[in-house]
């Protein structure tokens, strides 16, 4: 039943977002799970999702979400961009598939908020950063971000840390 309500609010508000596309069921939502699968208009599936996790640290799939037969034909995808895809990554972003949103029992109203905000954004163009195609990856990356992993992870082989304790006064 929460995941219901959530779904049902959910798609009302993106309804309500001008160019995006929702595929699947919007209105008879009584077998329908707290998955919503769509596309923005003029705009990448890898770069909408990229843009939420980077600005919104929300995290959302993409790309044809195993159903690469299926997907082609909802995307309405040419016979020749068939054989770009077939000669390509599956999840490469300049190829045509979709973005995805799920949600379940943990979630609540304020995360869809977050998240439908956030999209509201990438819409109309407010987000912040500029995304670019990673050379080697192919996936979208934020220009002049990078994560120093070292200070979160230690090399291979290295001891753990020695825990330090601070006195209280």
């Amino acid at each position: 039943e929460h995941e219901h309500q959530l779904l049902e609010y959910a798609i009302s508000r993106m309804k309500k977002l001008p160019g995006v596309r929702i595929f699947g069921p919007t209105e008879d939502l009584a077998n329908k799970v707290g998955v919503i699968p769509f596309t923005v208009d003029g705009m990448d599936h890898a770069l909408v999702t990229t843009i939420l996790s980077m600005e919104g640290g929300i995290g959302v799939r993409n790309g044809n979400f195993c159903a690469q037969p299926y997907m082609r034909k909802l995307l309405n995808v040419s016979p020749e961009e068939e054989k770009i895809k077939r000669a390509s990554r599956c999840d490469n972003p300049i190829l045509p598939g979709m973005a995805r949103a799920s949600f379940g029992c943990y979630n609540n109203e304020e995360d869809l908020d977050m998240f439908l905000d956030m999209l509201g954004r990438i819409i109309h163009k407010q987000y912040s950063g500029r995304y670019s195609i990673h050379p080697v990856t192919g996936l979208y990356v934020a220009e002049g971000y990078n994560i120093d992993a070292r200070k979160y992870f230690l090399p291979f082989g290295s001891p753990e840390p020695a825990v330090q304790s601070e006195a209280v006064s």
